[in-house]
């Protein structure tokens, strides 16, 4: 049977670069358990053209690169890593909070969930209020306008003591505490550091934004549940 000689789409492969210290199971005294053994020979940079001379003789016309389990406190600089290294941008020790510097003219930062029950047009809606308002983050909330799409009324108990509960501890008025559809100025994206992991970081933004006095709006935003999203941040830059 003679060799393949078409075209080949390599469907996983990793790039990292250990001397960033982005992953911490790649740091020089890590030794995680690991279903192959001993790791260390791998723990030096990969790159695309480290990629391109192993894959030598071989028409490689395509390729997806995954993830390489980085550092969690920094959830989306792995995704700027790889960006900055497509586009052959000089690399830097960055946090998230680094946003606003790595990508010129962004004003804006959204964040929302990722399993689809946000709406584009409630995207849309809440840039429009962030530039009429000028406010430090523009946060949506299932409670104001339309009800809830198909919550059950334990869930929406639930929520309203939560609810609450927030504005008690923080001060605030706000009608929904954990919806994960908001809008963040510049300003508040430098400067936000965030520490606790997972959903948790809904208390963690709201308590930040109380303690340190950013500027604040809610807008009404539709819950409904059917239309996966594939990320989980996306930015506006100024036009």
């Amino acid at each position: 049977m003679p060799a393949y000689e078409g075209p080949i789409i390599d469907a996983h492969h990793h790039f990292w670069e250990p001397e960033l210290s982005r992953q911490p199971w790649l740091l020089p005294d890590a030794n995680i358990p690991f279903r192959y053994g001993d790791y260390n020979a791998i723990k030096c940079s990969y790159l695309p053209p480290d990629l391109l001379r192993d894959a030598a003789g071989f028409n490689i016309v395509g390729s997806v690169t995954m993830e390489t389990e980085w550092d969690l406190d920094d959830p989306v600089g792995e995704m700027v890593y790889t960006t900055l290294r497509k586009e052959g941008s000089p690399l830097i020790r960055y946090r998230s909070r680094d946003l606003t510097r790595l990508i010129p003219g962004l004003r804006w930062v959204v964040t929302f969930d990722a399993d689809g029950q946000h709406q584009l047009d409630d995207v849309a809606h809440l840039l429009q209020v962030a530039e009429e308002t000028g406010v430090d983050v523009v946060m949506g909330s299932r409670f104001l306008g339309a009800e809830p799409v198909a919550m059950p009324p334990v869930k929406r108990a639930v929520l309203r003591a939560a609810i609450t509960f927030s504005n008690a501890l923080t001060g605030l008025r706000l009608t929904d505490t954990h919806n994960g559809l908001r809008v963040l100025s510049r300003r508040l994206a430098n400067e936000l550091q965030i520490t606790m992991p997972d959903m948790a970081h809904a208390s963690e933004i709201i308590e930040i934004v109380a303690t340190k006095g950013y500027t604040y709006q809610e807008a009404p935003v539709t819950i409904a549940s059917g239309r996966p999203w594939r990320c989980s941040a996306f930015s506006r830059r100024s036009t």
